[in-house]
């Protein structure tokens, strides 16, 4: 466990294992049980194909812990930053079952529905934030340079204002200022 230890501190500290992985190692991993190749053989398999450097430390961990007598269930247990909870007792039911691939497959099928919500969030969120920061920055463009250039020409009218005006010509007087 020295080297596989060291790895996955090194991977905590700066990289992150995506929901992306997670997905593709269920899947993969519910395929070749499907095809009746043992989980040693599968994960080995996996472990040498996955893109994801931290992934592939986590793949191998689980891997080592089974060759050491450890169950499928509690070597993914043994990483919580990785494996939701509700990811290993889905799992636990598995092993109860016998039906692995079945359940490693509908954990993927419920993590492709998470991903696709979550990119969905993300894209109606865009639209928005960007609205909010070209405000802003409309607002900051006219206090800094656009009002007080009609602010001498108000002065020189000697005119009573309204109050919201003499407010946003105090407030650009104060952000001109400084």
């Amino acid at each position: 466990m020295t080297g596989v230890a060291s790895k996955r501190v090194w991977f905590s500290i700066g990289t992150t294992i995506k929901p992306a992985a997670i997905l593709a190692f269920s899947r993969q991993l519910s395929s070749f049980l499907e095809a009746g190749i043992p989980v040693l053989n599968a994960l080995q398999i996996i472990e040498e194909e996955t893109d994801s450097a931290p992934m592939g430390a986590v793949i191998g961990d689980i891997r080592a812990a089974i060759l050491r007598g450890s169950s499928f269930v509690d070597a993914v247990a043994a990483h919580p930053q990785v494996f939701p909870t509700y990811y290993t007792a889905m799992l636990i039911s598995a092993e109860y079952t016998g039906r692995l691939d079945t359940v490693l497959a509908q954990l993927a099928t419920y993590l492709e529905r998470d991903i696709t919500a979550r990119r969905q969030i993300k894209s109606a969120l865009t639209y928005p934030i960007v609205v909010l920061f070209v405000a802003v920055a409309a607002m900051i463009v006219m206090s800094v340079f656009v009002l007080p250039k009609f602010s001498g020409l108000y002065r020189s009218l000697g005119a009573r204002l309204p109050l919201p005006t003499r407010m946003l010509l105090g407030f650009t007087d104060f952000v001109s200022n400084g």
